[in-house]
């Protein structure tokens, strides 16, 4: 829904008399918040104004901030640190990689006497396949 917000943002900026490209960024943010603010929020003026349903805008409310606090973690926790430890987390994939590939290149699996050596090879065959894409 927001690519078809931003396209709408941008076309009736578009369409105004802008004198810089400042102003015109400025048309479109406003534009664009207002729409996304709206298509967010419409809903809960709804429950909690027409329907005048405590419990569900309770319900919907709890669930929006949670989602928001979700997304406040990964973002603000988990993918700095991702992103200041990908050189560490990089030489250990790669040394996982070459670990199996190694593995895989000797024929060290261990197979069951009722797995058959066809079944076996086709493993070898995905897991190597696997690895190249990894890689």
């Amino acid at each position: 829904m927001n690519i078809y917000f931003a396209k709408i943002a941008h076309w009736t900026a578009g369409m105004e008399n802008h004198k810089n490209q400042r102003q015109y960024n400025n048309s479109v943010f406003i534009k664009r918040f207002i729409f996304e603010f709206t298509d967010f929020q419409l809903y809960l003026f709804y429950i909690g104004i027409y329907q005048l349903d405590i419990r569900m805008l309770r319900v919907n409310l709890v669930s929006v901030f949670m989602v928001d606090e979700v997304r406040r973690i990964l973002l603000e926790a988990i993918l700095p640190y991702l992103t200041q430890n990908k050189d560490e987390i990089s030489k250990d994939v790669q040394a996982t990689i070459k670990k199996a590939r190694s593995t895989l290149s000797k024929g060290d699996t261990k197979v069951d006497d009722s797995v058959s050596t066809n079944t076996t090879d086709s493993k070898k065959s995905k897991a190597l396949i696997a690895i190249e894409i990894i890689d």
